[in-house]
């Protein structure tokens, strides 16, 4: 009898260590209203000035943002359980994107269709500073093109 109580603490001790259990339980909360802090994001915004604000509701599986610019606003519903979401960008462009979760960072694949062309993107969402600060790191490639940018919101 002995031996199966250790056996048993042994198994469920194991559950409680692995990483992918743990990350499983518990997911990072990225909900709450963000603004960007232009001053620092690499490379800086053209427009200085430029306004972008996001605001995000997170439940299970659902992702629901409101982002904000100064070109108008964009009411998202993604879903972090594999379904494609096609929308219309404020730029008129089409989106396809799916989002999915890498431990504790978010995932956004995303495909659009500008003037004719595929422009494919990546980006990564990840908290700092306890969840203060949302780090945004996009990567795109276009024909002969390929850039990367950091943008930083901080919750307000």
């Amino acid at each position: 009898m002995r031996v199966l109580n250790c056996a048993a603490f042994a198994a469920s001790f194991s559950l409680f260590l692995n990483p992918g259990f743990t990350r499983a339980q518990t997911r990072a909360d990225y909900s709450g209203v963000w603004q960007q802090v232009n001053g620092r994001c690499i490379p800086k915004p053209k427009n200085k000035h430029a306004s972008y604000r996001l605001e995000v509701e997170q439940k299970d599986s659902s992702l629901r943002l409101r982002i904000t610019t100064d070109k108008g606003h964009l009411n998202l519903d993604y879903q972090t359980a594999g379904k494609e979401l096609v929308y219309t960008g404020l730029d008129g462009d089409e989106f396809h994107t799916n989002v999915r979760w890498d431990g504790q960072s978010l995932l956004f694949d995303t495909v659009e269709y500008e003037r004719g062309h595929k422009v494919l993107a990546k980006e990564v969402w990840t908290l700092l500073d306890g969840g203060h600060t949302l780090r945004r790191v996009k990567e795109e490639d276009e024909p002969g093109e390929h850039s990367t940018a950091t943008y930083i919101l901080e919750k307000q």
